[in-house]
């Protein structure tokens, strides 16, 4: 089977339409500035990384009793 001209425009569609329906499905709205913005972590997998980290600072760099 031959690709026309016209097999690889609709396969351009097709990606082109898929590439946005992913980009707007990882837009998540930024709390501080209420904009929408392109995220690729979810918040409670931001929540535990910070959790993993400031384990992992503490022990490193110590904590001042403040």
């Amino acid at each position: 089977m031959r690709l026309t001209h016209s097999h690889l425009r609709v396969g351009r569609l097709l990606l082109g339409t898929a590439v946005v329906a992913v980009a707007l499905s990882t837009c998540a709205t930024n709390p501080v500035t209420g904009k929408k913005e392109l995220s690729f972590v979810s918040e409670s997998q931001e929540i535990s990384m910070g959790r993993d980290y400031a384990g992992q600072v503490s022990r490193e760099m110590g904590v001042y009793a403040d």
